[in-house]
């Protein structure tokens, strides 16, 4: 972060700045300053009459000496209870920056909320800001480092349980660390405001942060604050938004480094790409995601078909992407064939996921002999180990799924084939912000319709199995 000392001479209009490595925000590259801050500093104080001079300085040491009063101003700082007893804040911010818990994809954790950290070593930066909720837990062994590389190698090495960071910061040193696809962003803590901070103990710092106010307003009226911006609209203007999700082959899948593959995780990259935004995946039960949609602790779900329930608290796309065909897998040949219509599956046991919408007959007959489970790899488990007679899925998936477990022999499908057909669609849960862009999602999902985009997606991963 930087400091920006006041005891630097006026008459040549010049002030130091000193900060430490946060990118894309602010740091080094041979010796000189880049990033988004520096930008805007450097337009901020050419119109206030001053010109910067740039030092190394580590963040720690900024904030004990700008509430001492040996540097004048703090840049890029969140604006907190503690720090405001020593420090000025522009009623104007900087720039933006959100704040994750992140753990190694394989980890086996699930952070869905704050209280899910007691127990475990959260890796942080010394003197950092991550939020009021987070700053003041307790019962949290948090384990301080100098920078978000050192919590990174620390995560890697299995020395801590996960860290905490701006999201734009860990991924730009997770590529360079090259273990960007080792990371699960678990919860977002804060989407907070970084601000240019100014020492108290500095006598004339009240009037110098109203100048960068007026200065940061002035720039906003005239354009030149979202043209430099628009400089780092790659990394910095991108929100991030959650996707639930069981696994679900084809379409859902667990990759080799834990995270998710598959037609679903395709698609929204693609759409992610076109729209400007990311998307980070949790995986969940299915029936754990429904609950989180409903209650707008997820933004995404992938691969869900409509129920007039699912409808008052999901908004559906207007195009289904894909569409299946539920059918009845059974571990006895003969039993298969002896059902030919649909009162045949009277009598017999029958697994499905809970939480799963199949075709409406189906689903509302209270006299079928139905066991519910929690994934549908369960429901092949228990239907080889004949625990149950039948299972019920999707044909396409399941089929996916019997050939990738080397099974396909050992289940037969039933000679009766529902007319129903299952529509695949994106869901956006009511209660996020997401969903004021669900007509530009629509807009690109028809898009990639029309252009062959799904399809060839759907290919894809169809032809992977098949080699």
């Amino acid at each position: 972060m930087f400091v920006v000392s006041s005891h630097a001479d006026a008459s040549d209009h010049r002030a130091e700045v000193a900060f430490d490595d946060y990118p894309p925000y602010h740091y080094w590259i041979d010796g000189s300053p880049v990033g988004l801050n520096i930008d805007l500093i450097n337009e901020v104080y050419a119109r206030i009459g001053l010109r910067p001079h740039y030092v190394r300085r580590p963040w720690k040491r900024s904030l004990q000496e700008i509430e001492s009063g040996e540097v004048g101003a703090l840049c890029a700082g969140m604006k907190t209870p503690s720090r405001e007893k020593f420090a000025y804040y522009p009623s104007r911010h900087l720039s933006l920056e959100t704040n994750w818990v992140i753990s190694l994809a394989d980890s086996g954790l699930n952070v869905v909320a704050l209280d899910d950290l007691k127990n475990l070593t959260v890796g942080v930066v010394t003197g950092y800001s991550y939020g009021p909720s987070f700053d003041s837990m307790e019962g949290v062994r948090k384990h301080e480092r100098r920078n978000e590389k050192s919590l990174i190698e620390l995560l890697m090495n299995k020395r801590i349980d996960v860290i905490v960071g701006c999201d734009l910061v860990i991924d730009h040193f997770a590529k360079i660390l090259g273990v960007q696809d080792r990371l699960k962003y678990q919860l977002k803590l804060s989407s907070d405001p970084l601000y240019l901070i100014f020492s108290r103990a500095v006598p004339g710092n009240d009037q110098m942060s109203e100048s960068v106010s007026k200065a940061l307003s002035t720039m906003v009226v005239d354009g030149s604050y979202q043209k430099i911006m628009r400089r780092y609209s790659g990394m910095l203007m991108m929100p991030t938004y959650s996707i639930a999700s069981d696994y679900w082959p084809p379409f859902r899948m667990k990759g080799a480094n834990g995270g998710f593959v598959g037609i679903d995780k395709d698609l929204m990259e693609e759409i992610g790409k076109r729209l400007g935004m990311k998307f980070v995946w949790h995986h969940k039960p299915w029936a754990r995601c429904l609950t989180d949609m409903r209650d707008g602790l997820t933004d995404v779900m992938t691969g869900i078909a409509y129920t007039e329930e699912r409808n008052a608290y999901i908004a559906y796309s207007s195009s289904f992407y894909c569409e299946l065909g539920p059918a009845f897998y059974l571990h006895d040949r003969s039993l298969a064939n002896s059902i030919r219509k649909y009162e045949d599956l009277y009598g017999i046991t029958i697994g499905y996921t809970r939480g799963s919408a199949y075709f409406e007959r189906f689903d509302s007959d209270d006299k079928l002999k139905k066991k519910a489970g929690a994934r549908e790899r369960q429901l092949i488990e228990m239907v080889l180990a004949k625990r149950w007679d039948a299972l019920v899925g999707t044909d396409l998936q399941v089929e996916y799924d019997l050939a990738r477990l080397g099974v396909s022999q050992k289940l037969f499908k039933a000679k009766f084939t529902p007319k129903d057909r299952i529509k695949l669609y994106l869901g956006i849960s009511r209660r996020s912000k997401l969903l004021r862009r669900l007509p530009d999602i629509n807009a690109v999902l028809d898009q990639l319709i029309k252009e062959g985009g799904v399809e060839n997606i759907v290919d894809r991963h169809l032809q992977t199995l098949d080699r």
